[in-house]
């Protein structure tokens, strides 16, 4: 997994939990997707985990759930306090993994980036995929009306979404391997 996408994975505080978590996710039958952190004295462990097949049952969630409350149980003292969510990424799924911006490439994203360079701090795009230079998407110019194509580099993302608008249900791509 690259290093540079760590931050779309684990914001903020949990990069230390994710870091721990990597070891179970390897060998189980899951993916993580993301892991959120929040709250006080008592806090509020989110997972977005999948199978490798995109799917995410409720026995799934259940069996997660028992796997990752007996690590916390028994290996985080930081969290003796805590609720533990796990769920499906959804339909409006976070992409937070390099293979995610190929996999869901042709769809409609929400991007919020780090800052405002060329590009303004939330906007739309067309998803186009990954390479070396980045993450390819295209957003339209309202000026041109022509699409234009830009590269985002993984630390200029804060977060991207899928997004789900005029009734079409996102597509995903299968990768071959």
């Amino acid at each position: 997994m690259s290093e540079s996408f760590n931050h779309l994975i684990a914001p903020d505080i949990a990069n230390n939990t994710f870091t721990k978590l990597q070891g179970i996710f390897e060998d189980i039958q899951y993916d993580l997707v993301r892991i959120k952190i929040r709250g006080g004295k008592k806090k509020n462990i989110q997972i977005l985990a999948e199978k490798q097949d995109f799917t995410m049952s409720i026995k799934d969630c259940e069996k997660l759930s028992k796997i990752l409350k007996f690590y916390f149980d028994n290996n985080e003292s930081e969290f003796e306090n805590y609720a533990l969510e796990i769920s499906s990424p959804g339909i409006e799924r976070p992409l937070t993994r390099e293979q995610d911006f190929e996999t869901w490439s042709e769809n409609r994203i929400s991007v919020h980036a780090a800052s405002q360079n060329v590009l303004p701090v939330k906007f739309d795009a067309m998803l186009k995929g990954y390479s070396e230079k980045g993450v390819k998407i295209e957003v339209l110019n309202k000026d041109t009306k022509v699409f234009d194509t830009f590269y985002l580099k993984p630390n200029q993302i804060k977060e991207v979404k899928i997004r789900w608008i005029n009734k079409e249900i996102p597509t995903v791509r299968r990768i071959q391997s």
